[in-house]
């Protein structure tokens, strides 16, 4: 189905499906969909009033072993000069500011660091949970798929894992585990400030 046919069956009010969804994520026509996706939101919500939320990104860590193409600021296990590991005090910190501003989301991500597993991540998203009314989305496919080899868990059961602990959503994770991550790449990457 074209792109035009897809938009028009979303005007009349039909649900897209999976497919047309899709197409539409392939397609090149951006503004045909920026305008169609602006005018059903506009039907559906004060078109003179537009939201939005306040929320963080928060790098944990940046030591990963995988090296590869997706990140730009990894650095190797063993690092010791630009490498780290956020202590919960300074991710406690950063929260507190987050909220100060008006945060509600903290969207938390590292790299595959090769000493944490599942416990790690129970233990802070709890911490976390405990201390903060925050909505806290974390870890990405590629993450989940690490902790569970990690923890030696499949990743339905490192998502329920996270999930309990979070009590939200563990991010990209539940979207698919088999992206293609991972593919190797040697250039030394920057580092970023943290978070």
């Amino acid at each position: 189905m074209i792109v035009r046919q897809i938009l028009e069956k979303a005007r009349d009010g039909e649900r897209i499906t999976d497919d047309e969804a899709v197409d539409l994520l392939q397609s090149r026509d951006l503004v045909a969909i920026g305008r169609a996706a602006h005018e059903l939101r506009n039907r559906k919500a004060d078109p003179t009033r537009i939201t939005f939320i306040v929320d963080r990104n928060l790098n944990y860590t940046n030591i990963c072993y995988t090296d590869c193409d997706f990140c730009a600021f990894y650095r190797s296990p063993g690092d010791t000069r630009e490498g780290y590991l956020l202590p919960k005090p300074i991710i406690f910190k950063k929260i507190e500011e987050t909220l100060a501003l008006g945060g509600t989301g903290l969207l938390m991500q590292g790299g595959h660091h090769p000493d944490l597993g599942i416990d790690y991540y129970e233990d802070l998203f709890r911490s976390i949970k405990a201390r903060y009314p925050i909505h806290l989305h974390a870890l990405s496919p590629p993450e989940v798929q690490h902790i569970a080899r990690r923890s030696k868990l499949t990743i339905p059961q490192t998502l329920a894992c996270a999930t309990r602990a979070s009590t939200h959503s563990p991010a990209a994770a539940a979207r698919s585990s088999s992206t293609g991550y991972g593919r190797s790449s040697r250039r030394r990457k920057r580092s970023p400030t943290s978070g």
